[in-house]
């Protein structure tokens, strides 16, 4: 996906014409636009974007006035936001530089692992209450940056965020919404599912931290209040998981399950022969290309079948050992109704191969190949 040089360093100039202003509201404005240029064009984790961020929170909270401040924080944003022009006019950012952009292979043995322990650890966070919710939260955070399936989920969403994920902006304007009663801020997300997913990850990161930068506190007691119209702190936790957890990992499993139908289906479908084995590589927008690597041989596509088949066939019949031991009763009615069918087939069965003695002559009937089929008169 190649970037709009035009268009982005038209917004580039724009950013350095509000930074220019040279108020504290109209460099956070610009100092937001900037945040958003780097996390897309660097990465979120690239020394540019983190040193960009660290340096602005150090001038915010130096000891001086607000101008003096405004002044120090806007040349520095404007310094960055040149820096990025330059690199876009001399070529060097023809391509987004997120690991998202780089193929990267799994196994569908990794995405099971990664959907398993996401799916754990956000289980932990949605039945968490007040005293354990940080504590909870910081675990799902470290899962996501540090478990390479779900990091590249988050960074491909990451790369594709536009100015509706951007959490600056959000906040600001969440914030111009609360007049001053309980649950009067105005809590709406983006309707495009990639700009939801950032947005709800920045808000859960930014939750975890405490604050989205120097001066704008964010977590769950803001929002619980502000947004939710809570005042008991587990309620709060309880509002907060409802509206961001649980839609944050709704989105984050669905895309583990493509991968992973995915990953199955091409391991499926793909001739009378796997000389390599099959894993898939992913790319931005779950754009999918296939990749063999490694040197095994797995056979031919009958053999795969019926592996299929036979784990298919062992999971029937647990079912019907479950099903068996949890019913004795009606099993046992089964069994008596059969036993009783057999008896009374094979009376009559018996009555017609061994009739009963001739009375008249006291011996019984001879049975031959012409009458064997035949009743017997006596």
């Amino acid at each position: 996906m190649k970037i709009n040089t035009d268009k982005i360093i038209e917004c580039i100039d724009s950013a350095i014409k509000t930074a220019k202003k040279r108020s504290l509201e109209a460099e956070a404005e610009a100092a937001s636009t900037t945040i958003n240029l780097l996390e897309r064009l660097y990465g979120t984790e690239s020394q540019k974007c983190k040193y960009f961020i660290k340096s602005r929170d150090d001038i915010l909270k130096e000891n001086k006035s607000g101008g003096a401040k405004a002044s120090k924080s806007t040349m520095n944003t404007i310094g960055v936001l040149r820096s990025i022009k330059s690199d876009m006019i001399n070529g060097l950012l023809d391509q987004p530089k997120s690991t998202a952009k780089t193929p990267i292979s799994f196994s569908i043995k990794q995405i099971e692992d990664a959907n398993q322990q996401f799916d754990d650890t956000c289980n932990e966070l949605m039945n968490s209450d007040f005293s354990v919710f940080n504590t909870r939260l910081n675990k799902l955070i470290y899962l996501i940056e540090n478990n390479p399936v779900i990091c590249h989920i988050i960074n491909n969403a990451l790369s594709a965020s536009d100015e509706s994920s951007n959490l600056q902006k959000w906040y600001d304007k969440f914030c111009k919404s609360v007049v001053g009663v309980l649950g009067s801020g105005n809590f709406v997300l983006p309707p495009e599912p990639d700009q939801e997913l950032v947005l709800l990850f920045k808000m859960l990161k930014a939750s975890n931290d405490g604050k989205i930068s120097e001066g704008k506190d964010f977590g769950v007691v803001l929002l619980g209040t502000n947004a939710f119209g809570k005042t008991k702190f587990d309620e709060m936790v309880d509002a907060f998981n409802e509206s961001i957890t649980a839609p944050f990992e709704k989105h984050v499993c669905r895309r583990l399950e493509r991968m992973s139908k995915k990953t199955n289906t091409y391991n499926l479908d793909v001739g009378d022969k796997l000389s390599k084995t099959t894993i898939t590589t992913y790319n931005i927008g779950e754009n999918i290309a296939q990749q063999n690597v490694a040197d095994s041989t797995f056979g031919d596509n009958n053999t795969i079948a019926k592996q299929e088949s036979k784990k298919s066939d062992e999971t029937l019949w647990h079912q019907v050992i479950t099903w068996t031991q949890n019913n004795p009763v009606l099993v046992g009615i089964g069994i008596l109704i059969v036993l009783l069918g057999l008896a009374a087939t094979v009376k009559t069965n018996w009555k017609k191969v061994f009739p009963p003695q001739n009375k008249q002559a006291g011996q019984l009937n001879h049975i031959t190949p012409d009458n064997f089929e035949k009743p017997i008169k006596n």
